[in-house]
């Protein structure tokens, strides 16, 4: 039972951080983000381009 609760807190902060870091890396990257959109690119490939580099 114990050892149930220390992997589920692990799991608990590993999402958090990843989560994290996507967002990190899309704040640091939102003028990129926006002339991607300019010339075409669809939300979902958008996403899928974030998804693929992390």
């Amino acid at each position: 039972m114990f050892s149930l609760i220390i992997a589920s807190i692990s799991i608990l902060i590993s999402a958090i951080n990843i989560v994290n870091t996507m967002y990190t890396s899309i704040l640091e990257r939102y003028r990129e983000i926006g002339l991607l959109k300019a010339l075409g690119m669809k939300n979902i490939e958008v996403l899928i381009l974030f998804l693929l580099e992390s």
